[in-house]
């Protein structure tokens, strides 16, 4: 009871304590730091570009591992024709599926071998493996 007789009701402590954390919160609101929306756009865009930098470095990887691999197979097959007429008292091979019989290459190319290289062509006459190109780029 106050002094005029009247009863004074008091807040109890768990009210108190609530309506403290909800002013705080509202408070923190307005200070709290955050993203804006500028800025997460500016992030993916940044982020896009450097996949594509990516993207674009990896396939120009891969075309030069291709390149590599159409040179080395048709230096292969030379290899193997000059193998051949070393063994055979300097006789060029029939065709390239000679030298498969003979152990010097696994399979006989095609005119477009596995890794691309496109129109060689084998003579037996002076035993050369010519022409076509390996692709570029």
């Amino acid at each position: 009871m106050n002094d005029v007789g009247q009863s004074v009701s008091y807040p109890s402590k768990e009210r108190t304590t609530m309506y403290t954390i909800l002013e705080s919160r509202r408070g923190a609101k307005r200070t709290e730091g955050g993203f804006t929306l500028v800025e997460l756009l500016v992030v993916v865009l940044i982020l896009g570009v450097l996949a594509a930098v990516v993207v674009f470095s990896v396939g120009g990887i891969t075309n030069r591992g291709r390149n590599a691999s159409c040179t080395t197979e048709v230096r292969e097959v030379r290899t193997a024709i000059e193998a051949y007429k070393a063994q055979n008292n300097n006789t060029n091979p029939a065709n390239l599926n000679t030298l498969v019989t003979a152990g010097l290459l696994e399979t006989a190319p095609s005119a477009a071998t596995p890794s691309g290289a496109a129109g060689y062509t084998y003579s037996a006459a002076n035993g050369t493996y010519t022409g076509g190109t390996c692709p570029t780029g």
